[in-house]
Parts: structure tokens; sequence; C-alpha cells
């Protein structure tokens, strides 16, 4: 079925005038609600690169939701509540990312809220403080559930002395120690001209899009890009840790390294990992029942 589908048709890339980076696609012309849907998403570069802080990450991502100086997060709700459109911003290894769906004649009223929540987001310290606090609860939780225990722990080893340990959610022993000011100067690493790019795809001209674009965003800071994580992580593959947990049920987790998604074995490692998955699943649980989580 997917190859029924050629997602690059019909998508351009362009620099605006203000220098930012689009990649836009107008949807397959067909009658119905889809045409009158927006898609638009500003990808910035970098993720753990971008902070030494472990945790500044989620928490940046969730501040951002949280009022600027012209929309309260009351207001902010209120207008994605009666648009009804979704917005959201989230974090990752690689990458920071606001994403925004919404019909097309919402879109200029919704444009500004979205520059805004990039450019200048208020930040207040309360806010940071009521988000420390939920943070620092779903961590504790996180301790409470051994397929949580045990992610975390595999995290911790294969990824020892490697920019991915600074995970975005971050650890009980770091959330408490970001202040307002590393947020601040973490914004403007992350969402400045020369590190993000947008993509929309929408019923649009070309120049409408570079027009858009540049209207909201031009005034963000010229800036610099940040590079990607390039390191292999470092670790003695004979690895093999134990942690005793008061749980009937027992967790396994195997990791190991493979080919970058710019490899060109990447392909067939993804095939192979796929296949394997489906071999485990009927033998491990379908055939002999002795598991009911089991993936590859």
């Amino acid at each position: 079925m997917a190859q029924s589908f050629d997602f690059t048709a019909g998508t351009q890339s362009f620099f605006t005038e203000s220098g930012i980076p689009v990649i836009f696609r107008v949807p397959k012309q067909e009658p119905g609600p889809v045409q009158e849907v927006v898609s638009l998403r500003i990808s910035a570069f970098g993720g753990v690169e971008l902070t030494e802080k472990a945790g500044a990450l989620d928490l940046l991502s969730g501040l951002l939701m949280r009022g600027t100086y012209s929309y309260s997060k009351d207001q902010i709700d209120d207008l994605l509540t009666r648009t009804g459109a979704r917005l959201s911003v989230s974090a990752d290894q690689d990458s920071v990312e606001l994403s925004l769906r919404c019909l097309r004649r919402f879109l200029p009223e919704l444009l500004p809220l979205v520059s805004e929540i990039v450019r200048v987001p208020k930040m207040e310290e309360r806010e940071l403080k009521l988000l420390i606090e939920q943070q620092v609860a779903a961590l504790k939780s996180e301790q409470d559930r051994p397929e949580s225990v045990i992610a975390l722990k595999m995290n911790q080893i294969f990824f020892s002395g490697h920019p991915y340990q600074r995970r975005p959610s971050g650890y009980l022993e770091s959330i408490r120690e970001i202040k307002r000011e590393d947020l601040h100067s973490l914004l403007f690493r992350t969402f400045n001209r020369q590190n993000v790019v947008v993509t929309l795809v929408g019923d649009f001209q070309v120049e409408e899009v570079k027009a858009l674009i540049d209207e909201h965003f031009r005034s963000l800071p010229e800036g610099q890009r940040t590079n990607p994580t390039r390191a292999i992580p470092n670790n003695d593959f004979s690895q093999t840790h134990f942690t005793s947990f008061n749980s009937p049920t027992t967790y396994f987790l195997a990791r190991f390294k493979s080919p970058a998604l710019d490899d060109e074995d990447f392909p067939a490692l993804t095939i192979g990992m796929q296949i394997l998955h489906n071999r485990l699943f009927e033998e491990v649980r379908t055939n002999r029942g002795l598991a009911y989580s089991v993936s590859a």
C-alpha cells in the first residue's frame, strides 16, 4: 500500500526573503473538508546538543504553552478550543518541534500566537516552579513501574558519556537545578532563523506561504545552526546488568548499535528488525504464551 504513495510529488523547498527554509506541499486536490486542513510544523535542530542540562528541553516545551506577553494561558486554551486547532511543542534527542493543525480560515488568527510562543513566551517563575513539580512527580512515578526502570537504566548505561544521556525529560537529580535564565538562553539557541525549518501542508500558493512565514517569523533572531549528534556511543558491548524489583514479572531489554539513518544499510536493518519482531511475537506470545509483550 505504501508503494502507491509518492510523498515527494508536489513538494517544494525554498527560502523566504528573511532566509527561513520552508518545505511546502499542496495536498492532493480532492473534493471534501480535507482541503480546508492546514498542517504547520516548526522544527528546530539540535535536541540534546542545545543544552548541557538534562530536563531543560521538556521544561522549555511545556513552558512555551503557558502564556506569552499577549496571550495568557487561559486565552491560549480558549483560542484553541474555539478554533478546534491542535497545537503542541515537544522535544526529543535530536530536535524540538512545534506542530499546529487547524482549518485554513483560522490560520491568520493562530499564527500570531505561534509566533509569540517561539519568540516571546512569558516563562513566568510561578509557572516554571509548577512545571518542575509536575516533572518531579512524573520522574518519581517512573521508579514505581518496572518497564520504566529498565528503560531508564538502559539509557544511562548504553549512552554513558554520550549526549543522549542528557535525555529531554531529565532526572530527579537534575531537574530542580534548572533556572528560568537557563530556559531563556535555550529558547534563543533553539528558535532562530539559522536553526529552524518550517514545513507547511495546505492549499496555498508559494508566494502566499513566503509572505505568511516572513510576516510572523522574520523577527526571530539570526542565531546559528546547532549541529546534530554524530558521536557513536562508546560502551562495552559485553555488559549485562540486573536490577532487583519487587514484581511478579521479569523484564528483559537488549540494545545494540546499528547503522544510522543516512547509512546505506539502514533500510535493510529496518526490514530485518520487522522480521525479527514478527518472529518473536509469533513464537514467544502466540505459540508458547510465555509473555504478553514482546517486540524488536
